[in-house]
């Protein structure tokens, strides 16, 4: 292997790690409510050399990228233009008679002790890791008061410091009325690492592991009906 062959090897490896190294800065606004919702966000990348944001307010959201602090034409699509795609039946949905349940409350049922610390000390590292600066106050709350507790609970424990938090649950209905402002500095390669050890730890590999061998099995199983075919 020459050396010219090995120095190309070398940048392929490691030019995807500096470019991840590099700080990625985030601010976002906005309003969650049942009826209002709105959203400003700005990031920028390399000190600003590429910066992005995008605004939403109920219509259609705003989108501009920025390189060097020149504006890039971002395509829009042209209202009239294209093929008119044709519009599909709503589908009729059946009815079993029972109510169904909030999608949480299952993944909840799923929480146990050793989990619930993992997940709490991934969270930790994660807020100390993306610098994060988080303002929220408003009020939710779930058609369940038994997970809309629980939601207050996790709030409850949530470390304090950079995240101002004032939420109230209310355990009558469901309502979501929520505003706040977040920053933070992120580096990506961190939060990779922090995703990949969390995935690799036990108590959450027993989550997902059994589902990929079962994909893997069904799939040897498809390999061999159409080798005897």
């Amino acid at each position: 292997m020459s050396w010219m062959a090995a120095a190309a090897i070398l940048t392929f490896i490691l030019l995807p790690l500096l470019l991840l190294s590099v700080p990625l800065t985030f601010q976002a606004r906005g309003r969650f409510g049942t009826e209002d919702r709105s959203v400003q966000c700005e990031a920028a990348w390399t000190g600003g050399l590429v910066a992005a944001s995008i605004a939403a307010s109920g219509g259609k959201p705003s989108f501009t990228l920025r390189l060097a602090g020149l504006p890039i034409p971002v395509p829009h699509g042209k209202p009239g233009v294209g093929v008119k795609k044709k519009q599909r039946e709503p589908r009729k949905q059946k009815h079993s008679g029972k109510r169904q349940g909030f999608p949480l409350t299952k993944t909840l049922a799923l929480l146990n002790q050793s989990l619930l610390s993992v997940l709490l000390s991934y969270l930790r590292k994660l807020v100390r890791a993306l610098n994060l600066h988080l303002e929220l106050n408003g009020v939710y709350g779930t058609d369940d008061p038994a997970l809309t507790g629980a939601l207050a609970g996790l709030v409850a424990i949530l470390p304090r410091g950079r995240l101002k938090l004032d939420l109230e649950p209310d355990f009558t209905g469901s309502v979501l009325d929520v505003s706040g402002t977040v920053r933070a500095r992120i580096v990506p390669i961190v939060i990779l690492w922090l995703t990949a050890r969390l995935l690799l730890t036990g108590p959450v590999r027993r989550l997902w592991w059994p589902k990929v061998l079962k994909v893997f099995k069904k799939g040897q199983r498809i390999k061999e009906v159409a080798q005897h075919v």
